[in-house]
């Protein structure tokens, strides 16, 4: 498989993040740290355990600033 350049991709990618930001501001109901613990309770073991850290509300707390992505809530709850 070879790599293609495509024209305007860094405009694309701004634009995206702008729609990420938008979506994350403005949603009508974000969830609490207690939703995600009840929620998610696995992914919250997830991100305790490879942060090496047992803190289950930070562990649901980095994951709702990290809008759900495990290795970035790792690298949160590890900072």
């Amino acid at each position: 498989m070879g790599y293609v350049a495509v024209r305007g991709g860094g405009k694309a990618i701004e634009e995206s993040l702008k729609l990420l930001e938008y979506e994350r501001v403005n949603t009508s109901s974000a969830w609490g740290t207690d939703e995600i613990e009840g929620t998610f309770p696995e992914l919250v073991d997830q991100v305790m355990g490879e942060a090496s850290l047992y803190a289950p509300r930070l562990a649901a707390l980095a994951l709702k600033q990290a809008q759900g992505s495990p290795d970035e809530a790792v690298f949160l709850l590890r900072a």
